[in-house]
């Protein structure tokens, strides 16, 4: 009996999501001692009966609807055991039953088999508080939760819980797979599984995220976290990605820094369609320099970055707007604001081009910080002569400061250095590097003359 209890109440803190009747559970020992409740109610109590039992009210024969029916609220599961601290869990739910008007040909004929016996049913839940930071482990109910595998693994390592009228085994215990030596189209149960995957929980969960979209109180991350991972998703739910996304990315789902909702049309994306990786301090620079040139730029978690990489998820004839050198140079030759960027920021900006961009295309940019603060130079300089400084000389010249480069990063100093010695800029750069014990001195007034 203990086990019976322990076990039960692994699965009991949801059992009550998807069930349309029951509010509450309570278990008592045999002194009518408490041991553990669960209770469902609405958020601010909030009367949910009428919504939770919409669909069964309305379906009230084995006759298909025509038109599909909806069912969506919030609520608040609490959880209470005995000296624990009461536990309070908001969702946002999402119920659907498909109507004979937007079934595919397949599903109708299934839906009508007599010998099988289903309904086109499906529930979405998502967690809306403490999720943030955490991983949550989507589950997969038939109406009542499947039973939880024994090392604690997500069934379909979704972030939200998935409830249908599946196809199970024997037992209860596991949706019906095909497995190795079986055709999927032998047997109409797997079909069926299938389809209540791609085709109806799918269109639920473009309907939790609506509903994510439009309440304002909920942020952007998570809604962002509502999405799945098309990296970890569990292979046989895979077939979920491509007809959620593609609908998801016609929404404006995206929110920039100031809560503007935009479009995959409209957004510009940081992510970067170069090849070289990108230091973090270079990164963080370049975000500073795009907040500051568009509205547009939004940042993204990693696996919403997947998704948009990936053609097969993206609407048709639908391209993100990436990051890229080009990108960058114009907009900063549309507008010198860059100027007003430190020192470190402007090299920063530099090095990026330097690695994915050819020198002609930002030689007239001013990047360069010369060794006096309040100078930049761009490589292009056509009114004064610019001297990179690889071994102290700028100590010589205490006057021309203005005129001297050599307070940069190690690594930028070879590009610099490759740059002045390869003809191709010598009238813009002289590349000097003193050896003091055996500099002569025809050289030395040379230098001298030129600056």
């Amino acid at each position: 009996m203990r086990e019976l209890f322990e076990s039960f109440e692994e699965e009991a803190e949801t059992i009550l999501l998807f069930l349309k009747s029951v509010n509450l559970i309570s278990i008592y020992n045999t002194q009518f001692q408490k041991k553990f409740e669960v209770q469902m109610k609405g958020i601010a109590n909030e009367d949910i009966t009428d919504k939770r039992e919409h669909i069964k009210n309305k379906v009230t024969s084995t006759a298909i609807p025509i038109d599909s029916i909806w069912s969506q609220y919030k609520a608040v599961l609490i959880t209470w055991k005995p000296e624990e601290p009461q536990t309070v869990q908001e969702w946002l739910i999402v119920n659907y039953f498909q109507g004979e008007s937007d079934m595919s040909k397949m599903m109708s004929t299934l839906a009508h088999d007599e010998e099988l016996g289903y309904a086109p049913y499906v529930g979405v839940a998502f967690p809306l508080n403490g999720v943030e930071g955490k991983t949550f482990k989507g589950h997969v109910f038939c109406f009542l939760p499947l039973p939880i595998e024994p090392d604690g693994k997500s069934l379909t390592n979704l972030p939200v819980h998935v409830d249908g009228f599946f196809a199970l085994d024997s037992n209860r215990r596991h949706m019906l797979w095909a497995t190795r030596d079986q055709h999927e189209a032998d047997d109409n149960r797997l079909v069926w599984n299938k389809l209540v995957i791609s085709e109806l929980l799918s269109v639920a969960y473009v309907r939790l995220v609506e509903f994510l979209l439009d309440d304002s109180a909920i942020s952007s991350e998570v809604v962002y976290l509502s999405l799945p991972d098309a990296k970890n998703i569990d292979d046989k739910w895979s077939i979920l990605l491509q007809p959620v996304y593609t609908e998801i990315f016609r929404l404006n789902l995206f929110q920039t820094e100031n809560r503007r909702q935009l479009s995959l049309h409209d957004a510009l994306f940081f992510m970067f369609d170069d090849k070289k990786k990108i230091t973090l301090e270079i990164q963080d620079t370049l975000w500073h320099v795009l907040t500051k040139y568009s509205e547009n730029v939004i940042r993204l978690p990693h696996h919403l970055q997947l998704a948009l990489n990936r053609k097969d998820l993206l609407p048709k004839g639908t391209k993100p707007q990436n990051i890229n050198a080009e990108l960058i140079c114009s907009f900063l030759k549309e507008d010198s604001r860059y100027q007003l960027f430190t020192s470190t920021q402007k090299l920063h900006i530099l090095q990026y081009l330097w690695d994915n961009a050819a020198v002609h295309t930002f030689n007239d940019l001013y990047l360069l910080p010369t060794n006096d603060p309040k100078t930049c130079s761009s490589l292009n300089s056509t009114d004064k002569q610019i001297y990179i400084c690889l071994n102290g000389e700028e100590k010589m010249f205490p006057q021309i400061q203005n005129k001297l480069v050599s307070f940069i990063p190690e690594d930028l100093k070879p590009y610099l250095a490759k740059l002045a010695e390869s003809g191709r800029y010598i009238h813009i750069y002289k590349y000097i590097s003193f050896v003091m014990y055996n500099l002569h001195c025809d050289v030395f007034y040379r230098f001298l003359s030129c600056v």
